[in-house]
């Protein structure tokens, strides 16, 4: 969900306030440094999304995924092993359904966010 600094944010113009994502890393930022506005946050991860000023933007939430992307990351047995102790047996085969089902919104706000990113940077789209 978008905190208020996010609704504001040219970064995320166009896009839902409240979202579906795929949220899989064992590393994260816990506390936003000073100075930075956090953009995005979830039960599961207070900072989804920030911006430091108006050019610089990081997201912790996966954008960038096609329909090949979980199955690729399941190959890895470190990072199978993982979500099967997070979410249980079967755990690969669940996040890859999830990921499926949203696949199609997944890919309209990477393209909407690229967009965003090219046209608050001044960059051609």
């Amino acid at each position: 969900e978008f905190t208020q600094k996010g609704v504001e944010s040219p970064f995320l113009a166009n896009l839902e306030s409240t979202k579906k994502c795929l949220q899989w890393h064992s590393a994260e930022v816990l506390t936003a440094p000073e100075g930075v506005n956090v953009l995005a946050s979830s039960p599961a991860c207070e900072v989804q999304a920030m911006s430091l000023g108006a050019q610089a933007f990081s997201m912790q939430y996966h954008v960038e995924l096609t329909p090949t992307t979980v199955p690729e990351w399941g190959d890895i047995p470190a990072y199978k092993n993982a979500l099967e102790a997070n979410l249980g047996e079967g755990g690969l085969e669940q996040m890859i359904a999830g990921a499926n089902a949203h696949m199609s919104t997944f890919n309209q706000d990477s393209r909407q966010l690229y967009n965003n990113f090219m046209h608050t940077t001044g960059l051609k789209v």
